[in-house]
């Protein structure tokens, strides 16, 4: 039978109709493709070119061309205008968890650690699983002495990726902070961490020397002494691990060979570093051991003119003074060890209150910023300056009033210069 008229021309416009819905098909997938494209090229575009594309009206209000803009600036050392891009690519797409950390690390970089806080959080309730803000927290907690929440934070980071060296090794820095300030076995748990962390990153030096510290608290000297050398081994001009070897064959050394590998590192840390009061504090002990009393007082006496913190100088200092018949110096001396020795073991006391002296209330700020001027006077008789600041900071931070904090922190800021310290790192 021949198609009439009237079918046919329903037939060529279904036809026609199913060109057009095949085109339209075709031309959104085709501009998918475009934008997907175009979002690749924002990861590697340069910061010109990314600023450039911000101020066109086709892209002001795309929140992807905002986050790479502040990457790039951020990676540039432009801190502040890193801020302003981010903050203007989460106000375009505000659920987005990448945008979120991004901004905390630049809000963190800008010396806006509340604000950056309250954006690292957002993103972990944006996406749980993602490591990156649980570490950047503990970091931050961490910097600040909030040590009990960084803690948790780097917990959760680790757990999260079992495989990152970095929020494991910052864990075990944290527990080793804390085991100053509770009785809790941090310590202990620290090492097992470094332990492992040794394993899969075996030319890792800073994991080295904190496992190395901890072995020598635990007394095992051998395990100490093998790692620093190790850690010389890959960086032969490590004074801080030659000296840490030196003084450890200075105090444990047996043989004539042992004392000469010591005698050959401490001279060589003196003559590389003049000023650091450990170097010749580890020679006298060197030399007191091989009774040589009257070659060892010069350097305790050196030791003590750079302001050593250790008050074990004074305890060798006044065995040796005694050995040389000056028996009312040595005594002297003794009794300032003896003071000192308890000064410490009197702080350690208060720091480990100060781990557990937590709350609000009046009473128990009260009873915290106590402590924290029991601790600051203590460590500022024995001239620790700089760790006595950080408690009067404490006292400040909340009572700006407060008149005993105020002269002493005067006090500690004429006597130490200012310094910065920087923590482990990840990229963005």
């Amino acid at each position: 039978m021949s198609t009439s008229p009237l079918k046919k021309v329903l037939l060529w416009l279904g036809i026609f109709a199913g060109c057009g819905v095949l085109a339209l098909s075709v031309a959104l997938f085709l501009a998918r493709q475009s934008d997907a494209n175009f979002d690749r090229s924002l990861e590697t575009s340069s910061l010109e070119k990314l600023r450039s594309i911000s101020q066109s009206p086709e892209h002001d209000r795309d929140p992807l061309v905002f986050y790479w803009l502040g990457i790039r600036l951020g990676e540039a050392r432009e801190d502040r205008p890193a801020v302003n891009a981010l903050v203007r690519s989460v106000q375009l797409n505000a659920n987005v968890a990448k945008s979120r950390y991004a901004l905390g690390v630049a809000l963190e970089r800008a010396n806006l650690p509340s604000e950056a806080e309250g954006q690292l959080k957002r993103a972990i309730e944006l996406e749980p699983t993602r490591v990156e803000p649980y570490y950047v927290l503990g970091k931050m907690c961490g910097k600040y002495s909030r040590f009990r929440e960084a803690e948790t934070y780097l917990r959760k980071a680790a757990a999260i990726d079992p495989q990152d060296i970095e929020a494991s090794f910052l864990l075990s820095v944290v527990l080793l902070e804390l085991s100053v300030r509770t009785s809790e076995p941090y310590r202990e748990e620290a090492r097992d961490i470094l332990l492992k962390l040794e394993k899969r990153a075996p030319q890792d030096t800073r994991i080295l020397s904190l496992l190395a510290s901890s072995h020598v608290f635990f007394n095992e000297i051998q395990e100490a002494e093998a790692l620093y050398r190790r850690i010389i081994a890959i960086q032969p001009d490590d004074l801080k691990s030659k000296a840490l070897l030196g003084r450890s064959l200075a105090e444990q050394a047996t043989s004539p060979a042992a004392f000469a590998e010591a005698e050959k590192l401490l001279a060589e840390c003196a003559e590389k570093d003049p000023a650091n009061p450990a170097t010749p504090l580890a020679q006298g002990v060197l030399y007191f051991r091989q009774n040589q009393s009257a070659r060892a007082i010069p350097f305790f006496h050196l030791a003590i003119e750079r302001k050593t913190l250790e008050p074990e100088v004074w305890f060798y200092l006044g065995r040796a003074l005694m050995q040389v018949g000056k028996k009312a110096e040595g005594q002297q001396a003794t009794a300032l060890f003896t003071r000192k020795d308890k000064n410490k073991r009197e702080v350690r006391s208060l720091q480990m209150r100060l781990g557990f002296e937590t709350g609000d209330s009046p009473e128990q700020i009260k009873q915290s910023d106590d402590l924290h001027l029991q601790t600051a006077r203590l460590l500022m008789d024995d001239t620790n300056y700089r760790a006595a600041e950080t408690h009067l900071q404490a006292i400040l931070s909340h009572n700006p009033n407060h008149a005993e904090a105020k002269t002493r922190l005067k006090r500690c800021q004429a006597e130490t210069p200012s310094s910065s310290s920087h923590a482990p790192t990840k990229s963005n």
